[in-house]
């Protein structure tokens, strides 16, 4: 998705799970300043919505790592 929303089908219940995602690019690269958020995604205990900001809170699409703890 774009606008800074990504879908993340993680291919089993994670709903019951702690979720963390920070801004991160892949490698030795820099990530511009920001953050992100990650939500359930209602009616699909097995898909998170990750949300990608820049610092002033505005939506970008941007690189994030993400981390499910079950």
């Amino acid at each position: 998705e774009s606008g800074g929303a990504v879908q993340v089908n993680l291919g089993r219940d994670v709903s019951s799970c702690a979720w963390n995602a920070t801004r991160g690019t892949p490698g030795g690269g820099t990530e511009p300043a920001g953050f992100a958020e990650v939500n359930g995604v209602g009616g699909q205990p097995t898909v998170v919505e990750v949300h990608t900001r820049d610092d002033t809170g505005a939506a970008v699409d941007g690189n994030f790592h993400l981390q499910v703890t079950c």
